[in-house]
């Protein structure tokens, strides 16, 4: 049997990883607590002190003493209390494991009492217990952390990457509770701080940075077949990250982490995003505490829901929804640097540009950068908002790549690679999802594949199938194609062999999808084909016809806008 001691080592492992750590335990113990001004002091990125101070309702003497007790809690009583947790912590590990690898003293004071409380323990050792006049609330004073565990202390990391993982906690928490005053101290300097009573959008654009304003879409969503409600904030598609360190997912309120909640999101985006490309999210799910599982790991930042597929489509259904209403209604320009990626797709020469009336989008036609860098003040927009294309006046092309228009007051810079490849797509899945069935190839196919891949592939045969590729085993490391969708084209063969080699298969409807994307862009105007002007005429009224003709199917702007004003201030003239 291990000895105490070990056992609550053992514990604050579990818990007590890095000063991050302390300081969301400490800030969940303040907002259980009815605080409503907490203040966080550290020094040193948390090595030396963390402190935390919170005018909440304190605790009594007898109190004090239980909390550094492992297993002790005022939040739950019995088994049946797991499964309806309303406050962030219940598991009452969080002080002794603290206590048991750093040096903590504790001042609390009930409200309406003369006189508070201390206490002193180190090491998991109580030194002292006092009554002491102090202010109401409790204020928990951490110092030299890890002092007795060298082992730990070697593997924190420098005092600024700790620094930046206690700012993003008290993020977390500021996003959770707006309405709450939290003020965070880095050595006697006030690095954050929030007014009192704040709105959730303040607090997002807060978290989000500069970049945030006007970008913000709000999420108020009610599922009609799963008792869940969203609340939150999406950012607009042209502000998007490399990381997804700007997507906050809470759960009544309770930061977590999901890999199927951030799957949702990304679905609901596809089609608006690059791939790789993350937006900045803050999303609250309220949910019945019985209809998910908080009690999963020590951290409590994963859970477990009793229905991760009714989650995933309204979470989805949300997204979709907000995207779709709002369709950006941009008005400010976005001054973000962006990747110029280059385009060289598939195929010979010019396909005929129009299917009744349909266009395209681009694989990787080259952007236009976020700004111009003539001037500082001539600034492209990424056009977002619902446009009659088809009534723009068409001025010409430039190095056969980008359509020229002028709209109001407007100039309009079209990419008619990414245009025709969105119009294109639209009229391919449509043609695809009403059900077009596949054909048999004149002279099947027969390529060979990397073991691994190949067996991957013949394991999801049958859905393969399903989208309208049959395949068989042709020996070795051969694979031979027999049918292709009806949609394909039969010299198109080829193209579908790189989105085999992808893990798109191990999903039929990605795989469905990501194959739709590879022949429009294969059948896509190219950049550098010249066009005549019925042609251009053509593709603008393709365009208009197309419910979001602003990004192409793989995330990137298909439009940009210059006002007449921003050429004005260019040469000079107002």
């Amino acid at each position: 049997i291990l000895s105490e001691d070990l056992i609550n080592r053992i514990a604050a492992g579990e818990i007590i990883e890095r000063p991050a750590n302390i300081v969301k335990e400490l800030l969940e113990n303040s907002i259980d607590a009815g605080a409503n001004r907490i203040v966080i002091e550290i020094k040193d990125g948390g090595r030396k002190v963390i402190q935390v101070t919170d005018n909440g309702h304190g605790m009594k003497d007898e109190d004090l003493l239980m909390a550094f007790e492992r297993h002790a809690t005022s939040k739950i009583c019995t088994t049946e209390d797991l499964y309806r947790i309303n406050t962030l912590g219940f598991r009452g590990e969080a002080l002794p494991s603290i206590a048991s690898v750093a040096k903590v003293e504790v001042f609390t004071k009930e409200p309406g009492n003369n006189v508070g409380n201390y206490l002193r323990i180190e090491g998991g050792d109580l030194k002292k217990i006092q009554q002491m006049n102090c202010s109401a609330g409790t204020c928990i004073l951490v110092r030299d952390l890890f002092y007795n565990t060298p082992g730990r202390h070697k593997f924190l990391k420098s005092i600024s990457t700790e620094n930046h993982f206690i700012v993003e906690v008290v993020l977390r928490y500021i996003l959770g509770y707006p309405e709450l005053q939290f003020t965070l101290i880095n050595n006697n300097r006030v690095v954050l701080k929030t007014p009192e009573s704040s709105t959730l959008e303040e607090a997002a654009k807060m978290a989000f940075g500069a970049e945030a304003e006007n970008q913000l879409l709000e999420v108020n969503f009610n599922a009609e077949d799963y008792p869940l409600r969203i609340r939150g904030f999406l950012s607009r598609p042209v502000l998007n990250f490399p990381k997804s360190t700007n997507v906050y997912f809470l759960v009544n309120r309770r930061y977590i982490r999901s890999k199927m909640l951030l799957a949702a999101l990304l679905e609901g985006y596809r089609g608006y995003l690059m791939v790789n490309k993350y937006p900045a999210v803050v999303l609250n799910l309220e949910l019945n505490p019985e209809l998910f599982d908080v009690n999963v790991h020590p951290a409590k930042t994963d859970v477990r829901f009793e229905n991760e597929k009714a989650v995933y489509a309204e979470l989805l259904k949300a997204i979709s929804q907000a995207l779709t209403r709002s369709h950006s209604f941009l008005e400010t320009p976005v001054n973000i640097e962006r990747e110029k990626p280059s385009c060289s797709p598939s195929g010979s020469a010019q396909q005929a540009l129009f299917l009744s009336n349909e266009g395209a989008t681009s694989d990787g036609a080259t952007r236009l950068s976020g700004h111009i860098p003539l001037r500082p003040d001539f600034k492209p927009e990424t056009v977002t908002e619902h446009l009659s294309f088809s009534k723009a006046r068409i001025i010409g092309q430039f190095k056969s790549s980008f359509i020229l228009c002028e709209i109001g007051d407007d100039l309009l810079l079209i990419d008619q690679h990414a245009a025709h490849e969105k119009i294109m797509f639209e009229t391919l899945r449509e043609m695809y999802m009403t059900g077009s069935g596949s054909q048999p190839l004149l002279i099947p196919v027969v390529k060979e594949f990397p073991l691994p891949v190949k067996n991957a592939l013949l394991e999801r045969r049958e859905g393969l199938s399903r989208a309208g590729l049959v395949i068989e085993d042709f020996g070795g490391s051969s694979l031979r194609i027999l049918e292709i969708p009806a949609f394909v084209n039969q010299k198109e063969v080829e193209v579908l062999f790189s989105i085999l080699k992808q893990e798109f298969v191990e999903n039929c409807d990605l795989f469905k999808e990501e194959m739709i994307k590879v022949i429009a862009c294969h059948r896509a105007v190219k950049n550098g084909d010249p066009l005549r002007e019925d042609e251009v005429a053509a593709l603008l009224k393709g365009m208009e016809k197309l419910k979001n003709p602003f990004f192409c199917p793989h995330g990137r702007p298909v439009v940009q806008k210059i006002g007449f004003k921003a050429v004005e201030r260019l040469f000079g003239r107002t």
